[in-house]
């Protein structure tokens, strides 16, 4: 059930977004088991392109592989559902889509210069701040993509470390590294604004748009 903190930021960001598709449908929670599953759930009728999931913190995160994604209030855990009219061959780079749209919403937002880890990791100072999840339905009538981005935003990464394996790329957040809190809406709405700014791109050129190093 969505409650008044979380409603508050849907209309924040609903007055904020200019886009064309993407965010003109926002579910948004207190919590949620997982965005990326809330989103797969959803029947055809609300799951039209550019919805979005959003919760405040997550019980069970998903990361790549069956991985456990921590997921605390302060972070940013949103899903995108995309309706794609491009072949099956570019939906691999929606996901480098994705990391790339994320690391110029942080520059924008932040000043802060990040770098993109294949497939699907986004760094700052050789630590994972950001992973994307794609999901890809190709058994229904239209193609149906679902991305799941999971942004270490305002918190504590201690106890997201301490549950790594010592071979594991630890983990920082924004907070961490800008040295204060960041303002979630204005941030997801600069990534958002970016995610369907290549998402076009893609959808016109059959590829993404110059790559940050």
């Amino acid at each position: 059930m969505t409650t008044a903190n979380e409603s508050d930021f849907k209309t924040e960001l609903e007055k904020l977004l200019k886009t064309n598709r993407l965010g003109k449908s926002i579910h948004a929670f207190d919590e949620q088991d997982s965005t990326q599953d809330y989103a797969n759930s959803l029947p055809n009728i609300e799951s039209m392109h550019g919805t979005i999931v959003i919760a405040r913190k997550q019980r069970r995160g998903k990361g790549r592989m069956g991985r456990t994604w921590i997921s605390p209030e302060g972070g940013l855990w949103m899903s995108i559902i995309f309706r794609p009219k491009f072949s099956v061959n570019n939906i691999i780079f929606t996901q480098f889509m994705g990391a790339l749209a994320i690391a110029e919403a942080i520059m924008e937002i932040t000043n802060i210069r990040c770098a993109l880890k294949w497939p699907n990791d986004v760094m700052i100072n050789e630590k994972k701040v950001c992973g994307i999840l794609v999901d890809v339905n190709l058994e229904s009538k239209d193609k149906v993509i679902v991305m799941g981005v999971g942004l270490n935003a305002n918190i504590e990464t201690s106890s997201v470390n301490d549950s790594l394996t010592d071979n594991s790329i630890k983990a920082t957040s924004l907070k961490k590294e800008y040295g204060t809190d960041i303002d979630l809406v204005h941030l997801t709405k600069a990534i958002i604004d970016r995610v369907e700014y290549y998402y076009y791109e893609l959808l016109s050129t059959g590829k993404t748009m110059e790559i940050i190093d």
